[in-house]
């Protein structure tokens, strides 16, 4: 229950997308390692949640979505953001 929590806390500050979500990555794993299974839209969740003010408009974007993207395209959309932000 701690880790799920920790997951739940973790916010971006002034991380990198990569930084940030590979924080978010290593607790799902640390959780997999005991059982405990984030489904991959739950993730999407998270993250969204934990973004920097600097990035509302793509948390809202996300959030508009008819379906929430996978954590892979996710991740992906969110290096691309910060490549744009650049």
């Amino acid at each position: 229950m701690v880790l799920k929590e920790k997951l739940k806390t973790i916010k971006m500050g002034n991380d990198s997308a990569a930084g940030y979500l590979t924080k978010i990555t290593n607790v799902r794993d640390e959780l997999a390692v005991v059982g405990e299974v984030i489904p991959p839209t739950e993730l999407v969740r998270i993250a969204v949640n934990g973004l920097s003010c600097s990035w509302m408009n793509f948390a809202d974007g996300v959030c508009a979505r008819e379906t929430l993207p996978t954590w892979e395209r996710f991740w992906d959309d969110c290096i691309q953001t910060e490549i744009r932000k650049g």
